[in-house]
């Protein structure tokens, strides 16, 4: 469904700047 794909790309959005913060890429 469209929520589901929404969730799944804000947890992929949530890693990526979390990645960026904490610069462990």
């Amino acid at each position: 469904s469209m929520l589901s794909v929404l969730k799944n790309l804000g947890k992929v959005g949530l890693g990526l700047v979390a990645c960026k913060i904490n610069k462990q890429c």
